[in-house]
């Protein structure tokens, strides 16, 4: 991708990773487990049966792929807080809003992943017997998988967004450091040009040791002088970029 939007694989597996889990989601909501009546005509004994828990198999692989989008994601860009500096600015600030956002996200889509199939598993295992005429079979709410699955969607977005802004951030940082590595070499050449010329107009030689010590320490005095002052308006240029 162009500069500043991060590495294409990453993307794409960002992508794939949550539209997997998306999908797994939708299917486990679409196989829930539904508990039918039966009466035991023998002991008149009432209890549930309940389907198939296909469903919290599903579940658990929407949670696995989620982690790893999020595991994928914090690896490449090391939690945002231990990896390369992010530079100031509006990159930096829509960053952390959705570094932030993102991991709220993240974990309400795992919550009810890992509820929803908690729960169905629960129901399928258990069969309990009530003597009860007025019994109804307990079934996972409908919408719980449905709800993790919109969380994945935003999740995967805010993720994106997050990777974008964050590799814009730290390609602006890189840039200010290598344009100040730059300034600093550019210093240094202007400061040796600076004194070969006052050595040369001088008419001070290489044999000349001890006058020429005394002369290079005396400009060298002088140019830092100078570099200082221009240092100063160039480090207030770079800030103002």
């Amino acid at each position: 991708m162009g500069e500043g939007k991060g590495s294409t694989l990453v993307h794409l597996l960002l992508v794939v990773l949550c539209l997997v889990a998306f999908g797994f989601a939708i299917a486990a909501e679409r196989r829930r487990s539904i508990g039918t009546l039966h009466k035991d005509e023998t002991s008149n004994a009432t209890y549930c049966v309940y389907s198939s828990d296909v469903a919290t198999g599903y579940a658990v692989g929407a949670f696995l792929f989620l982690l790893s989008s999020e595991s994928l994601l914090m690896g490449v860009t090391k939690c945002m807080c231990f990896g390369r500096p992010l530079a100031p600015g509006g990159s930096r600030a829509w960053t952390i809003i959705y570094f932030v956002s993102s991991w709220a996200t993240f974990l309400v889509a795992e919550a009810c992943l890992i509820a929803g199939a908690k729960q169905n598993a629960y129901h399928t295992k258990y069969r309990d017997i009530f003597y009860a005429h007025d019994f109804s079979c307990d079934t996972l709410r409908k919408g719980v998988f449905i709800a993790g699955a919109v969380f994945v969607v935003a999740t995967m977005i805010l993720n994106v967004y997050y990777y974008m802004y964050f590799t814009k951030a730290t390609s602006q940082a890189a840039k200010k450091a290598n344009r100040a590595s730059s300034t600093v070499g550019m210093a240094g050449d202007i400061l040796s040009s600076f004194i070969v010329k006052k050595c040369e107009s001088s008419g001070i030689g290489l044999a000349d040791g001890g006058n020429r010590v005394s002369f290079l320490l005396k400009h060298w005095y002088i140019g830092s002088s100078l570099l200082q002052s221009k240092g100063r308006v160039l480090s207030w240029n770079l800030a103002r970029q």
